[in-house]
């Protein structure tokens, strides 16, 4: 299920930030939007929301 983050969250392996869209559990799903955490997400990102990856993104190296 793919929901979108009303908020931020960060456990002891990651980090999401509010906006990202992320793919969880159907359970898991739930209960972040039954807690006001999240909302559903359905063929992509919200409009106005961001399709970003919860997956951290590697830093470019500086070229000088």
């Amino acid at each position: 299920m793919k929901v979108c983050l009303l908020v931020s969250r960060a456990g002891p392996t990651f980090s999401q930030k509010k906006g990202d869209v992320i793919d969880v559990s159907s359970d898991e799903g739930k209960r972040l939007i039954a807690a006001g955490q999240a909302q559903a997400v359905k063929g992509g990102a919200p409009k106005g929301g961001s399709s970003r990856s919860s997956k951290p993104k590697k830093k470019a190296k500086n070229e000088d």
